[in-house]
């Protein structure tokens, strides 16, 4: 009857092309090709999922690359795996040979150390986890790729023992075990404060003996669960004996043993309340002695603290006090402010009001020798600060004439100067038209070149004779 049956196609069609592959060689002969063949249809995908279960189950489950290959990409089995090319051809078709394989048709991007693996670093009978057997029991588990995990652990061996969660990537990342930058120690119940933020890790947590394994690498592993923590004891030594009782943090805090907590200590009662950066102060820094009921002198800052400006300000009604521009909350920045400059000698104005404060009150050497900065001037004149551009035709020359008689503090260039109100050359007729530069010139005197206003003869010769009367 199967002889009637191909009887009725072509001679070519009746005869095998030629032998099947070895995995195949069972079904080598006529009487075995409707196992993979359909009468009329060529090969059949579903006769391939009957023998190979394990795919078909991965094709139901919609993962992997057959997955892809085939129910996206509309493929059929013989377009990669094509046969009856003799016992020694390779069913498995690499289209960029097996280590260019794009991962991520698989269902799993390779990422991280895991791009530089070799395929079979990973794909062992050793980190199978599916019963492929079962399903298939003809299955070579070395040289399939099926049936691994996606979990760090099917094929990693697990460092912490079981006493950590088993989702890796919780603290580490495919770049590299060491170190886990993703833990947070603050997402445990033991959250790191003040100086147990340096303590090295392995102060708290040991490495044990792991007595279930024989692989000497493996022998030893940091132990994270089971410390005791939940006392202050339980790692440090109590060094008042037990005199104050066992709570610790009641007056102690982690940003150093003697940084003692003002709110429990309450020296609040006391005639000094701490406030501000004084919070922070070790007791020790002021109470040197060591005895804390030792009266201490804290009327003035300075009793304390040196006086960073030397004196400067000891005129003042004040005496110089220091709470009349800083606070106990950081010695910078000043409470002094621009509109407190108005009640001093010299009063902002112009652009002096965006003037930085350190481009005046420069550093100087104090009578200590160490560098303070300097606040109190001899002379608020400009010329204290701004250099005289005029070479002294003003400020030498009588009758004297300060600078804020011509000049505005908002621009230099902007003048209040009159010529026929603040010179003895009034401006009269044609002069009125004739530019500033044409009679006040540049000169040069010893090493400075400026331009000349006086002092100048006013009369006409000067401009109009055969020489100009000006300076050598």
């Amino acid at each position: 009857m199967l002889f009637a049956m191909f009887a009725s196609y072509p001679t070519n069609a009746q005869i095998s092309p030629g032998k099947l592959s070895n995995p195949h060689a069972f079904l080598d002969g006529l009487s075995q090709c409707l196992k993979c063949h359909t009468l009329g249809a060529g090969t059949s995908k579903t006769k391939c999922l009957d023998c190979h279960k394990e795919l078909d189950v991965r094709l139901k489950k919609q993962k992997g690359y057959h997955h892809t290959v085939v129910n996206v990409q509309g493929k059929s089995c013989e377009s990669c795996h094509s046969e009856h090319a003799g016992r020694n051809f390779q069913l498995v078709h690499w289209p960029n040979g097996m280590q260019r394989f794009d991962h991520r048709l698989a269902g799993y991007i390779l990422k991280g150390k895991h791009k530089a693996l070799k395929c079979r670093q990973c794909h062992q009978p050793k980190f199978i986890v599916a019963d492929l057997k079962k399903l298939q029991p003809k299955i070579n588990l070395k040289k399939t790729f099926l049936g691994l995990g996606t979990a760090c652990l099917s094929c990693h061996f697990d460092e912490h023992r079981r006493q950590l969660s088993r989702s890796c990537t919780r603290c580490h990342t495919e770049n590299a075990w060491k170190p886990a930058v993703k833990f947070d120690h603050n997402r445990t119940r033991f959250r790191l404060t003040g100086k147990h933020r340096r303590v090295a890790c392995g102060k708290c947590h040991p490495k044990v003996r792991d007595r279930r394994t024989r692989v000497k690498a493996k022998r030893f592993f940091v132990k994270y669960r089971g410390l005791a923590f939940q006392s202050c004891e339980n790692c440090h030594r109590d060094a008042h004996d037990g005199q104050f009782g066992k709570n610790c943090k009641k007056c102690h805090q982690t940003s150093g043993w003697k940084r003692i907590r003002t709110g429990n200590f309450n020296h609040d009662l006391t005639r000094f309340p701490l406030r501000g950066k004084h919070t922070e102060v070790a007791c020790i820094q002021c109470h040197k002695s060591g005895d804390m009921t030792r009266p201490l002198a804290f009327q003035r800052c300075d009793m304390c603290h040196r006086d960073e400006h030397e004196g400067q300000f000891a005129h003042r009604r004040d005496g110089g006090r220091c709470e009349s521009c800083h606070t106990v909350q950081g010695f910078l920045p000043a409470l002094f402010s621009r509109q407190d400059h108005s009640q001093t000698r010299f009063a902002l104005t112009g652009a002096h009001l965006a003037t930085p404060c350190v481009a005046c009150h420069k550093m100087r050497r104090g009578f200590k020798g160490r560098q303070i900065r300097n606040f109190t001037f001899a002379s608020t004149e400009c010329h204290a600060c701004h250099e005289d551009i005029h070479r002294g035709q003003f400020s030498k020359l009588k009758p004297v004439k300060a600078c804020r008689e011509c000049h505005f503090t908002t621009e230099w260039t902007e003048l209040k100067f009159d010529h026929n109100r603040d010179s003895r050359f009034k401006l009269e007729g044609a002069h009125r038209q004739v530019a500033c530069s044409d009679c006040h010139k540049r000169v040069r005197f010893k090493k400075w070149v400026f331009v000349l206003y006086r002092p100048i003869n006013p009369g006409c010769k000067t401009c109009h004779g055969s020489k100009q009367m000006l300076l050598n």
